[in-house]
């Protein structure tokens, strides 16, 4: 990439790094915080600057080697010179050993080792629901989450989770998922087109809906926050998204409510995978996705009879990630 004066900006550069880091490893991700880190504050990098003068490869001239022995008035260090100036040599390794406990910590950056997303089908679901909700509030453990349920990591958890919750097939009911969800956002063109901010949003969501393949990549995963009043209104349901760094309801963008409103929830685990949570009784939820009350049409404003008590709660009790 050409980089001008006239175009000195770093928006795309950022951007490149941040599609870097999102497919690189775990080890990876960790090189790239530390390199960035002492690229932002080059007093946290590992490398220091030589205590002498480096001295460089190759024969030094006679005339200089014979004006550095000239000059020199240090002590050869034999085993004679250092047992005869031992207690200067001593005072000067203490006063070194000082200047390097006085010097500021290098601040590197720790990287929690969490389990990867295939071994979480080995945990017990006590070890699954310590191990995943580590990463939250402790009050969600506490008030919210009864218990987690993992589903196949095959890019299609996002769907498998919602297809479970609503008590489809465990084999094929991501399909019908995506299928109800593509059928939604093609009947309803103007609504969506509105809703994700133009034609190459909604054909970007649209491309990622219809796909059926068995396994895929993250380009086709259940996304938010473009797909939750999309999937809400489908399935005319209310969906919790629970991450780590935000929580969200998303509700029916067109219909209001037919009998007693469903009311699931997802959790997400390290940005790359999504399991089944199991509200406890009367647990409050997050509240709505901005731009819902706008979008929505008159017969949707009903669902916030149903919901608008748990919102109030649930501010009071959790309130909400810092941004």
């Amino acid at each position: 990439m050409n980089i001008s004066k006239r175009s000195l900006d770093c928006t795309r550069v950022i951007s490149l790094v941040r599609n870097r880091f999102e497919d690189a490893t775990e080890e990876q991700q960790c090189m790239l915080l530390r390199g960035l880190l002492e690229l932002a504050q080059p007093s946290t990098t590992n490398m220091e600057q030589p205590s002498t003068n480096v001295i460089r490869k190759g024969r030094p001239s006679n005339k200089k080697a014979s004006s550095q022995a000239k000059n020199n008035t240090k002590r050869d260090p034999s085993p004679v010179g250092s047992a005869h100036t031992g207690k200067e040599q001593t005072t000067q390794q203490s006063s070194t050993t000082s200047k390097r406990r006085t010097r500021e910590p290098t601040k590197n950056i720790v990287c929690k080792r969490r389990r990867t997303i295939l071994q979480l089908k080995d945990l017990t679901e006590e070890e699954l629901f310590e191990e995943v909700l580590d990463l939250f509030d402790p009050k969600i453990k506490e008030h919210i989450i009864e218990r987690l349920e993992n589903v196949a990591p095959d890019g299609h958890c996002g769907y498998r989770c919602c297809a479970e919750l609503l008590n489809m097939s465990k084999d094929d009911g991501w399909k019908n998922v995506r299928q109800g969800m593509l059928d939604e956002l093609r009947d309803h063109r103007d609504l969506y087109m509105t809703q994700l901010g133009g034609r190459k949003n909604y054909k970007k969501v649209e491309r990622a809906l219809n796909y059926f393949i068995s396994t895929c990549s993250k380009k086709y995963w259940m996304q938010f926050p473009e797909m939750g009043c999309l999937f809400a209104t489908t399935f005319n349901c209310v969906l919790c998204v629970l991450d780590p760094k935000q929580y969200t309801t998303y509700l029916p963008l067109r219909i209001g409510p037919i009998n007693e409103p469903n009311i699931i929830s997802i959790v997400l685990y390290d940005d790359i995978h999504f399991l089944k949570a199991f509200l406890k009784p009367n647990a409050p939820i997050p509240k709505v996705v901005p731009g819902w009350d706008h979008l929505r049409y008159p017969d949707a404003n009903e669902w916030k009879n149903y919901v608008s008590h748990k919102f109030a709660e649930w501010e009071a009790l959790i309130g909400y990630p810092p941004i």
